[in-house]
């Protein structure tokens, strides 16, 4: 199995709502301080952006 195949199919946790996400599905993504986060929706994706240590500091 190559890298790349390997990345798409782990999990992350959206930061907002908690939700589990497999990396090839996300369609919502946002970088910040050089790290890429995962979203399950805009609406997480917008809360976050708004105040992303609101969510960081949980």
């Amino acid at each position: 199995m190559n890298q790349p195949e390997a990345d798409e199919n782990r999990t992350v946790a959206d930061p907002v709502c908690g939700m589990k996400l497999r990396v090839k599905d996300v369609r919502h993504t946002l970088e910040y301080h050089n790290d890429i986060y995962y979203f399950c929706s805009e609406i997480c994706r917008n809360n976050f952006e708004r105040d992303p240590e609101k969510y960081l500091a949980l």
